[in-house]
């Protein structure tokens, strides 16, 4: 079988009786193209969307220490500059800096560092002096420790304070008490800003990536001339290791000294005694521009060496540590939450919430497919590959520390209906109290069981939010709402139990008591609803029906109208003319719908 340029392109396969190029194929084709591309829009996935993204996170201006007494010291927030020449030999300045999008290499989880020559304290170029994390360290301790590291100086803040010591340090300033000087030949791990990997939404800071380097290959012995690999690891370890060494060469004057703000130095990788440089013949480009990309090796000048003269390092190593000249560029007022099993909780929840009212219904309808077994759990691989295919993108490491919190026997297998309830919690007795209403509505023979039926014959989709929104019809809401039970005992009836699990879920997308109450008793047609509304802070107006005189007919709500009499047609269409709606023919008050933008 044959097909058009236009169906091999993804586009409609029409059946044998349309001819095959004629011109509504590729009116189609257009149109599917057009809806593509208003879908990425939305969801924010076009390619201009995602870098305004990537800047908006990269590019913001973070605090960056001061030091009063004129020494680095470990917690510090800092930048590091490298001096330089272009190419008409004028003075150039490129700044470390990160590029966590930029990947290096996938089966290690590395990303790319470069040398900016953007200036300024922003989220990339400023990192974090640290101390390597103690062994055993958990993730949330790593990245707690870097987050309350970065927003003052703690006593010894070093990667194995633990998350609730480094937790209350959280929004502390940089007026804190000052953390222990590093010293020349300290050993230091250099930690990305925190603002990089912390959740907009939440607060929760993933842990940092470390700056590292390895020997081509992992080739052993580093030899003569031979130029290492640069990058960002996500774990601290021994290739994350650095120290600093004077830039005069002078190590036997300067070691056990503290290091001073502003000084220049060589950051030299500890495990294979190579120095950190950047290349100024070879930029790269990045999503941020033409960059230097970064290597370790330590360039060594001509002549004899002696105790009394020292070799200086090179251009390509001379690094500065700058701090803030200005104490007020140090405060801290960012508020950032250690990762822990509950902050990973609320990101999911947060995340099902995006996905609309029926989020965690649509999650557990998708576990219950990957359940082969029908024995209501999942394998740890499987729960992980479910959430990740309905859109939940967690690292490895928050979805390990998780699933840890959920595997309650430790087997390797997870029961769904525990982690659900974990996501959404239990409805409060507010809540509970309104749905049991509802219930006790639909019950009229009180036998704790309503059909099918009996939920369509009562339910209202006017409260729907794609139908206030006007993205979808009251049948087609009421068609999504039917089709949320056939999760449940396929004998097409539904109890109080199974009626209270619906809005469990449901319940897990509204914040507000207020909202909860007033959206049940607007789709139950409970008694009560305005007064809800009210309370939740809904508008108040009047809703009225307007005939065109085109003849279509519409229900319009018109805000701030409630106190006007029904029968004072004028002023209603005085209003109508203030939203902009014209060519009226007529209108009359829907009194029924109530005064609250809430439709019934």
């Amino acid at each position: 079988m044959q097909f058009t340029p236009q169906q091999l392109s993804g586009g409609m396969r029409f059946t044998r009786g349309v001819l095959v190029g004629n011109w509504s194929e590729d009116r189609s084709l257009e149109d599917e193209r057009g809806m593509d591309f208003e879908a990425r829009k939305s969801r924010g996935d076009l390619m201009i969307k995602q870098r305004e993204r990537l800047e908006a996170i990269a590019l913001q201006r973070v605090p960056w220490s001061h030091s009063s007494d004129g020494t680095v010291r470990f917690g510090d927030s800092v930048m590091f500059s490298l001096a330089g020449s272009d190419e008409s030999g004028r003075v150039s300045r490129h700044f470390l800096a990160s590029n966590i999008w930029e990947e290096v290499n996938r089966i290690n989880g590395t990303v790319q560092a470069t040398a900016t020559p953007k200036a300024g304290p922003t989220a990339r170029s400023v990192f974090v002096v640290m101390r390597r994390p103690a062994a055993g360290s958990g993730l949330g301790a790593t990245a707690a420790a870097a987050a309350a590291a970065s927003t003052g100086r703690l006593p010894d803040a070093g990667m194995g304070a633990t998350a609730g010591s480094t937790a209350r340090a959280f929004g502390a300033g940089a007026a804190a008490v000052g953390g222990e000087p590093v010293r020349f030949g300290d050993r230091v791990c250099l930690a990305t800003n925190p603002s990089l990997r912390a959740d907009p939404a939440t607060g929760v800071v993933a842990p940092p990536y470390f700056l590292a380097s390895d020997r081509p290959n992992n080739v052993i012995g580093s030899g003569a001339g031979v130029t290492q690999d640069v990058f960002l690891a996500p774990r601290a370890g021994t290739l994350t290791e650095w120290r600093f060494a004077p830039a005069d060469g002078n190590d036997a004057a300067w070691d056990g000294s503290p290091v001073p703000a502003g000084a220049e130095v060589c950051l030299v990788h500890c495990q294979t005694n190579q120095a950190l440089a950047a290349s100024e013949t070879a930029p790269i480009a990045t999503a941020f521009g033409r960059e230097l990309p970064l290597y370790a090796r330590t360039h060594k000048s001509s002549g004899i060496v002696t105790r009394d003269r020292p070799r200086p390092a090179q251009a390509p190593n001379r690094w500065a540590i700058l701090l803030s000249e200005d104490a007020a560029a140090a405060e801290d007022r960012r508020d950032f939450r250690p990762l822990t099993a509950d902050a990973i909780v609320d990101k999911v929840r947060l995340a099902l919430r995006e996905r609309g009212t029926y989020g965690i219904r649509a999650l557990g309808k998708a576990f219950r497919i990957l359940d082969d077994r029908r024995d209501g759990r999942l394998d740890r691989e499987d729960l992980k590959w479910g959430l990740f295919d309905f859109g939940l993108r967690l690292s490895d490491e928050e979805f390990e520390m998780l699933l840890d919190a959920v595997d309650t026997s430790g087997d390797g297998l997870v029961s769904y209906d525990e982690f659900l309830l974990a996501v959404r919690g239990p409805m409060n007795e507010r809540r509970r109290a309104v749905v049991e209403e509802a219930f006790r509505k639909l019950d009229r023979d009180g036998s704790g069981e309503v059909t099918a039926e009996d939920l369509a014959g009562v339910f209202s989709a006017k409260f729907d939010e794609g139908v206030r929104a006007g993205t979808r019809t009251e049948a087609q809401a009421l068609r999504e709402f039917l089709s949320q039970w056939d999760t449940l005992d396929a004998d097409g009836r539904v109890t109080l139990d199974e009626f209270c699990r619906y809005y469990d879920d449901v319940s897990a997308s509204v914040d507000s008591d207020d909202y909860f109450e007033t959206m049940v008793r607007k789709c139950w047609r409970l008694p009560g609803a305005d007064v809800a509304a009210s309370a939740a802070g809904l508008a108040r107006g009047k809703w009225v029906e307007v005939r065109l005189k085109s003849g279509a007919r519409k229900d319009v709500f018109l805000e701030g109208l409630d106190s006007v009499p029904d029968s004072d047609k004028r002023a209603i269409m005085d209003a109508l003319d203030d939203e902009g709606i014209f060519g009226v023919a007529d209108v009359r008050a829907l009194p029924e719908r109530g005064v609250t933008a809430a439709a019934e």
